[in-house]
């Protein structure tokens, strides 16, 4: 599903997450998983780009407006089940998504798909997020990508300079440090 398209069907203001579904349209074809929903303006964008790729994305969040577990420095309002799954539904593209209302590293246990597109934007406390690369970059696949969210909150900006140091080479885009994991 175009970008332009998927703005038609949804109630939410997307404008700023044309850099996320073009990102997701730059990785290989596989899966896309989407740490952290919130209102679900991004998970609409990852879904449209999961159609036109024609594979699945997996969203995840416990969406429980825990201050504490999530740091995010804004009231959390609307974020709810609800507000997620009807924005969802409104693209028609059910097939092309599963969400998950649980912590990331509770289902990264169970998930054994390879990536091919990580979107990390879930709890910006660091050892969070820590924990987010840990569990879930050595899931990508050779030439995929992570983008993490937030990249200027300083929990998120401290692990980004860390993971520089690594075998992940970067660029920053709208506030976000996409990363493409090279070789094996």
């Amino acid at each position: 599903m175009k970008f332009d398209e998927i703005q038609k069907l949804i109630t939410l203001d997307i404008d700023g997450w044309q850099f996320l579904y073009e990102a997701a349209l730059r990785a290989p074809v596989g899966n896309i998983v989407e740490i952290g929903c919130a209102f679900g303006n991004s998970s609409v964008s990852l879904v449209g780009a999961a159609h036109e790729k024609g594979c699945h994305c997996y969203l995840i969040d416990p969406l429980n407006n825990n201050e504490e577990d999530y740091n995010l420095g804004h009231e959390a309002t609307n974020t709810n089940e609800e507000y997620l799954l009807r924005e969802l539904r409104a693209l028609n593209l059910r097939s092309h998504w599963t969400y998950f209302k649980n912590y990331s590293w509770e289902i990264a246990k169970i998930f054994k798909e390879p990536i091919s597109f990580l979107f990390i934007d879930g709890c910006h406390v660091y050892e969070c997020v820590k924990k987010d690369w840990e569990n879930w970059s050595p899931k990508i696949v050779k030439n995929g990508i992570i983008v993490m969210h937030d990249a200027g909150f300083e929990s998120v900006g401290r692990l980004i300079m860390e993971i520089k140091q690594s075998e992940f080479p970067s660029r920053n885009e709208n506030g976000s440090e996409i990363f493409i994991k090279k070789g094996d």
